[in-house]
C-alpha cells in the first residue's frame, strides 16, 4: 500500500510545540508567500481556501512535507479532509470511533484532533510482530496510544469485534490489493457499525488525463509499473467510477456522495477539449475517485460480475 512511517515504541523531542485542539485561536497561519498561496516542494499551488490552518499544521508534525513521495498527495489530503463526514453524518451525531486502512500517520491525528474522534485506529502493514499492538507516534503532539493493526484484509479479518466502528478510512488503498478486494470491503462491512460510513478514495483510470495520455499513443495507467524490489506501493487494478460504485454494492453499502477531482495533477483543459469535441461524456472525470457510503445490509455479492470472472 501507500508507502509509510513506522510507528514507534518512543516520542523524541519535536520541531516545535503543537497548540492543542481546544485552543484553535493560539494557533498562528501558515507562512504562504503572496497572495494566500501555499506553494509545494513539487511546484503545486494550494489557495488558502482550499484548506484550513489546523490541517497544515498537522501535516508539518506528520513530517509529510519532508516525505518527497507524499507531497504530491497533500491536495489529496486537504481535499479530503474538506469532505470528511463527521458531526451529524455519522450516526445521528453520535459517533467516536474511526479506523483508517493503511495510515500514513496522518488521518488518525486529523481524525482526533480536528474532528473530535474519541477512539482512533490504523493498519500498518510495516509494522512487525503481533496483529495488534498498542503504540505511540513518534510525531504526536502529545503522548497517546494507538492501536496499530497488521492483517491481510485479502485473506485475514481485523482482530476487533463486529460493529467496532463509525467511520472506516480506505484512502488510496484498493488499488494495491492483488487479488481480492472484496475480501476487504466485506470486513470493513462487519466491523463498521449499522449506518456506518466508509470514505474511500482510488486513483481513476477513466479520467479526462488518461484520455489524453491514450489520445498521444500512451498507456494511461497512473502507476502499475513493475517494482525492481519486492514492495507494496505499485497499483494491481486502477479503477473506474462504475466498478467502484459495483464493489461497494455487492459490499452492502449504499452510496451517499461520489465524485471525482484532479487531486494527483492540476486539470487539463485540453483533455476535457477532446471529450466535447469527440461527443465523450464529461462526467466523473478528474483523476481522483471519492466516494462516501453508508452501511445498509449486509455483503450481497462476494464475486460481482465485471470485477471478478
Amino acid at each position: 500500500m501507500t508507502p509509510r512511517n513506522r510507528a514507534r515504541n518512543t516520542t523524541p523531542h519535536r520541531p516545535y510545540t503543537w497548540v492543542p485542539p481546544d485552543k484553535p485561536e493560539q494557533a498562528s497561519e501558515p507562512s504562504e508567500g503572496d497572495g494566500g498561496i501555499l506553494t509545494l516542494s513539487n511546484g503545486r499551488e494550494i489557495r488558502r481556501a482550499e484548506h484550513h490552518v489546523k490541517a497544515i499544521r498537522l501535516l508539518e508534525l506528520a513530517q509529510i512535507f519532508d516525505k518527497p513521495h507524499l507531497v504530491s498527495h497533500i491536495p489529496r489530503y486537504l481535499h479530503t479532509i474538506k469532505h470528511m463526514p463527521h458531526g451529524k453524518d455519522l450516526r445521528l451525531g453520535n459517533y467516536n470511533s474511526a479506523l483508517e486502512i493503511g495510515t500514513t500517520f496522518y488521518f488518525p491525528l486529523v481524525l482526533k484532533d480536528m474532528f473530535g474522534f474519541e477512539r482512533v485506529d490504523f493498519t500498518d502493514l510495516a509494522r512487525k510482530g503481533d496483529p495488534a499492538t498498542t503504540v505511540t507516534l513518534s510525531h504526536d503532539w502529545t503522548a497517546r496510544s494507538w492501536l496499530s493493526i497488521n492483517v491481510n484484509l485479502e485473506q485475514e479479518r481485523l482482530p476487533v469485534p463486529d460493529g467496532t466502528y463509525d467511520l472506516v478510512l480506505c484512502l488510496e488503498v484498493i488499488e494495491h490489493l492483488e487479488k481480492d478486494p472484496m475480501a476487504m470491503l466485506n470486513e470493513i462491512n462487519r466491523v463498521l457499525k449499522e449506518s456506518g460510513l466508509i470514505y474511500l478514495t482510488t486513483p481513476n483510470s477513466t479520467s479526462a488525463r488518461n484520455v489524453l495520455k491514450i489520445h498521444r499513443g500512451y498507456a494511461p495507467h497512473f502507476f502499475m509499473q513493475y517494482s525492481r524490489k519486492i514492495e507494496l506501493g505499485k497499483h494491481n487494478i486502477e479503477y473506474d467510477p462504475a466498478q467502484i460504485l459495483t464493489l461497494l454494492d455487492g459490499a452492502g453499502f449504499k452510496i451517499r456522495k461520489l465524485w471525482t477531482e484532479d487531486l494527483f495533477e492540476d486539470p487539463v483543459p485540453e483533455a476535457m477539449e477532446i471529450l466535447r469535441s469527440t461527443g465523450g461524456s464529461l462526467k466523473h472525470r478528474g483523476d481522483n475517485i471519492l466516494v462516501i457510503a453508508e452501511k445498509v445490509d449486509a455483503p450481497r455479492e462476494r464475486f460481482p460480475k465485471g470485477i471478478y470472472f
